[in-house]
């Protein structure tokens, strides 16, 4: 769906099909500077380029499936990344050693930059997550972090260190470090995790060993911008919140202590901007410039696309 500046809604992109301007599932999808939206369809093996009317401009057939998620980009130079593993597709899936593929916009593999082995995102045995109103929430273990950084390169870190690396590609490595103090877990919140893990143990299966810790981690998730900017997603003190309850029959827990989307912001030199703090049930969707694009809930519930300018 097409939406102009106001909220209009405009037009349909594409429809589910195999055959010209179709696809099975969008696996990942971008906007280019010049506002054509590319769509991964890995189930017809093809990368399409819409313009903003809908009309097909150009597809081209991807050779290597890769993976799906927030990984699929365009860099400052117009470049597609996607992730691929480097044994091939028998060896692709969590534990295989991955890279990020540089296509250009007509396809054509431009180079490959490898991921940091130490910061491989691998599945943790007792590792689950939450949809929520503010994102993706996860169940305070470790995790390794690693993300496009979009003026070309790869971010990496770990969650339970306020530490990232910025690996650009053909330019020095710059580390950047913060003093961090982890934030204990409250018992009312963690009593709303723990509520969760009751909840998998009563799940066709063996039950599982999920753990929630008295400490939260310093860092939920990186990202970056087109200028060169570095997002921290970072733990912060939940709130509580009072949801409506669930329907009739509905046996999941809820969440009722809840953090707010929190960014720390770093130049492209690695030094400290300051924080964004967004309203409680939103969620940060992408960056252009100076402009935030998120996703929020209304007073009845309904979801909303609000835009945010960062003041000069």
């Amino acid at each position: 769906r097409r939406y102009d500046a106001r909220g209009t809604f405009t037009n349909l992109v594409g429809k589910r099909g195999g055959g010209p301007g179709e696809y099975q599932h969008p696996g990942g999808m971008a906007v280019t500077r010049d506002g054509l939206l590319i769509v991964f369809d890995p189930e017809n093996s093809r990368i399409t380029y819409f313009h903003p009317d809908g009309k097909v401009q150009r597809d081209f057939p991807v050779v290597r499936p890769g993976f799906f998620g927030d990984n699929f980009v365009i860099d400052t130079l117009g470049l597609i990344y996607q992730t691929v593993s480097v044994g091939g597709p028998l060896t692709e899936g969590y534990g295989s050693r991955q890279q990020y593929v540089r296509l250009s916009p007509d396809g054509v593999v431009r180079d490959s930059v490898h991921l940091p082995e130490r910061y491989m995102p691998v599945r943790v045995a007792n590792t689950f997550s939450l949809a929520t109103s503010d994102g993706m929430r996860w169940n305070f273990t470790e995790r390794r972090l690693v993300a496009p950084y979009l003026p070309g390169g790869v971010l990496s870190g770990t969650s339970h260190a306020y530490r990232f690396v910025v690996a650009p590609v053909g330019r020095p490595v710059l580390v950047v470090e913060r003093s961090h103090t982890p934030l204990p877990l409250g018992d009312a919140e963690r009593a709303d995790w723990q509520k969760w893990v009751e909840y998998f143990k009563t799940r066709p299966g063996p039950p599982p060993a999920y753990e929630v810790p008295r400490l939260k981690p310093a860092i939920r998730a990186l990202r970056s911008d087109h200028l060169g900017r570095v997002w921290v997603d970072v733990f912060v003190a939940a709130e509580r919140r009072n949801d409506p309850p669930r329907p009739a029959g509905d046996a999941r827990p809820q969440l009722t202590w809840k953090e707010r989307t929190t960014y720390d912001v770093f130049s492209p030199a690695g030094a400290y901007l300051g924080r964004v703090a967004f309203p409680a049930e939103t969620e940060l969707l992408a960056i252009r410039d100076h402009r935030l694009y998120t996703r929020s809930k209304g007073p009845d519930g309904e979801d909303r696309v609000v835009v945010y300018r960062l003041a000069q």
